[in-house]
């Protein structure tokens, strides 16, 4: 009922200007692949999100698409999101068994 609205793009505006104040490196989200949330997967894109990689969670019944948003130029210049061995990972996904 609140799609159309602007609301998601506000807060991702708010949310990135937060994460850019505190040296966030990226911003990452996931939204279901099966079954499909094309909605979901047009706004991220909108608004720069690649994906890193997929997940299945509850049991196998769902999958989701893991995505990330670099905010540090040198990031945007390797858009793969290769770490080098001695880095860090931004996120991490976590599956319960």
């Amino acid at each position: 009922a609140y799609q159309g609205r602007g609301i998601g793009h506000r807060f991702y505006t708010d949310l990135f200007s937060f994460a850019r104040q505190t040296n966030a490196r990226r911003v990452t989200c996931e939204f279901d692949i099966y079954p499909p949330n094309d909605l979901s997967r047009r706004f991220h894109e909108r608004h720069g999100f690649k994906e890193v990689g997929t997940q299945s969670v509850a049991s196998g019944k769902k999958q989701v698409s893991l995505r990330a948003l670099s905010l540090q130029s040198e990031d945007r210049a390797n858009p793969s999101g290769a770490r080098t061995a001695t880095e860090k990972p931004a996120f991490a996904a976590h599956v319960k068994r």
